[in-house]
């Protein structure tokens, strides 16, 4: 098995391939609620299974990490999507806030991360 150095940019770059799976999922998840065409309780929960498998095979196994990941960020999008989708239902334009405001500060951080501004 090679070493690789952790480097900053592979850094960013994995964090943003794995928040574009998650939002991608999460969008899927938003649309199939908005067409009516799955049940999408059934989804969310699905995501949360989905993501305490993952995360128990990545805990045990952490070699896995690098092929798990991906698959651990679709199952999140399933459940924040479902989740989001009952929230947005229960209160009408919270879920834009939230999405902003995270992926605001998810994106702030890492310019910080890049420019050592923070370690």
């Amino acid at each position: 098995v090679s070493e690789q150095r952790m480097t900053i940019g592979g850094t960013v770059n994995k964090t943003l391939l794995l928040l574009a799976l998650l939002i991608i999922s999460g969008s899927i998840t938003w649309y199939i609620n908005d067409q009516g065409l799955i049940e999408v309780l059934s989804m969310m929960t699905a995501g949360l299974f989905g993501m305490a498998g993952m995360a128990l095979a990545i805990f045990f196994f952490p070699k896995t990490a690098p092929l798990l990941s991906p698959v651990y960020a679709i199952f999140s999008g399933f459940a924040l999507g479902g989740i989001s989708a009952y929230m947005e239902y229960e209160y009408p334009g919270i879920v834009a806030n939230a999405i902003l405001l995270t992926v605001g500060i998810l994106l702030l951080m890492l310019f910080m991360y890049t420019q050592r501004i923070i370690k």
